[in-house]
């Protein structure tokens, strides 16, 4: 009798057991935007599954091997949080008409516990079609708008860019001409008098009375360089002070007129590049230096007579 009654207890703890197991399996849904679809046209199925479950990996469709193939899965999102769920939409297509029957699909979460959604059926049936071509409308003739002046201007411009064009290939080519053909170029000033309008610009700067410095030095070297590029072709624009004054010696000038030349060189150098500060004496001293070096190398149209000779 006992034996009897402790049987029955167990079958009842193994039949709650049994119950209870199944209310512990986590349920997620599956829900389809039409259970009618026509074949050719697209449809989504939304799988949910509580937010408390945890994040569910990518879905494995090997339950529904039966009903379809990857090939009918157009797309799938990706996993969403939606408020108390986790949310996924799959976009479906199907070019056969038939009856799916989805049976329930599991869904793996990263706990290593299983979800299972909702069976689902859904009716694929043919897009419908004309039972006979003499249903279909008749093709229309095509419908043609009036031209206005706005469809030829595309062509006008294209036109016109082409004339000027044209023109100006002649006008550039002309002008190459004229001058292979011997045309009086401009005058050129010489170099002399060009150092000395610079010279008198520089001036009317006042650069240093104005504390500029920087300025006043680097326009008056340029003023001194470019001149003794063009007056005796040596490279004073690219050169240091230094290798100016050795490119100079050959040409004899006096030995103060050279020394003068390069103490101004030196003083505009150690202005411009470690910020040194000459005597304030020094600044017209040297605007003064470099007009009195343009003067005196300033060449002399000589008679035939005159034998003096300009550096």
């Amino acid at each position: 009798m006992y034996f009897r009654m402790l049987k029955y207890c167990l079958s009842i703890f193994y039949t709650l057991a049994f119950i209870a197991s199944g209310f512990a399996q986590i349920a997620a849904s599956a829900e389809a935007d039409s259970l009618h679809v026509e074949t050719g046209n697209p449809f989504m199925i939304r799988f949910k599954v509580p937010r408390t479950a945890g994040l569910p990996r990518p879905l494995d469709f090997f339950a529904w091997h039966n009903a379809m193939a990857e090939k009918n899965i157009l797309t799938q999102s990706e996993w969403i949080r939606a408020g108390e769920q986790w949310s996924k939409e799959v976009t479906f297509i199907f070019f056969a008409a038939d009856t799916l029957r989805l049976s329930n699909l599991p869904i793996q979460l990263n706990n290593g516990e299983t979800a299972l959604t909702n069976p689902l059926s859904i009716t694929v049936t043919a897009t419908p079609a004309p039972d006979d071509l003499t249903e279909m409308a008749d093709i229309k003739d095509i419908r043609r708008e009036p031209m206005e002046w706005t469809d030829y201007l595309p062509w006008t411009l294209a036109i016109a860019g082409g004339v000027l064009l044209v023109l100006l290939v002649l006008f550039v080519s002309a002008r190459l001409k004229q001058k292979k053909g011997g045309v009086v170029p401009g005058i050129e000033i010489p170099p002399h008098q060009l150092a000395q309008q610079r010279l008198i610009s520089l001036a009317q700067q006042q650069y240093w009375q104005r504390g500029l410095l920087k300025e006043y030095y680097a326009e008056l070297t340029l003023v001194l360089r470019e001149y003794l590029h063009k007056r005796y072709g040596i490279r004073a624009l690219e050169s240091t002070s230094a290798e100016i004054i050795q490119q100079l010696i050959p040409c004899k000038f006096p030995p103060k007129v050279l020394a003068d030349l390069q103490d101004t060189l030196i003083q505009a150098d150690l202005v411009k590049f470690a910020k040194s500060t000459p005597p304030a004496d020094f600044h017209e001293k040297a605007f003064f230096h470099a007009q009195e070096f343009i003067q005196l190398t300033t060449p002399v149209i000589q008679s035939p007579l005159s034998q003096n000779v300009v550096p």
